[in-house]
């Protein structure tokens, strides 16, 4: 059996030759916004799927919505990889979510990087509105 002093010179001798293996987790967290566009107007009563892919694992925190574009807007549902983030199917009114609301921090679940962040919403106004959001969360990098 390879003693001690085997298992030393092993080591030694992988490392002269340069050739080192090491798993890099993440150590670093940071809030950062991630960014939700509908990519053009929203017309009156229409539904639109607004998909975001993060490219860093990514944990719901907060979702604001401009004030300006708020009460235009319903959010039928926040998800994150096939995870709903509300509690029930109900759609909740955008304004809830508008930039100067308190107390609207969610502990929403983590975006792997392969996984979308989805917004549904629905345009409750007689007119046609663009519709972009923000999701503020914490990203993990290494």
């Amino acid at each position: 059996a390879p003693s001690y002093d085997d298992a030393a010179l092993i080591q030694a001798r992988i490392a002269q030759s340069g050739v080192v293996v090491r798993e890099s987790t993440p150590n670093k967290a940071r809030r950062y916004p991630l960014g939700i566009d509908a990519g053009g107007i929203v017309a009156p009563n229409d539904t639109v799927t607004i998909n975001s892919q993060p490219q860093l694992p990514f944990r719901i925190e907060r979702l604001v919505v401009p004030s300006d574009i708020a009460g235009s807007f319903v959010i039928e549902d926040f998800i994150v990889g096939k995870t709903s983030q509300f509690a029930n199917e109900a759609a909740v009114p955008a304004r809830i979510f508008d930039e100067r609301a308190e107390g609207v921090w969610l502990r929403g679940d983590t975006a792997q990087t392969s996984q979308n962040v989805v917004l549904k919403v629905t345009n409750t106004s007689g007119a046609g509105v663009y519709f972009r959001a923000a999701v503020i969360g914490t990203a993990l990098d290494s």
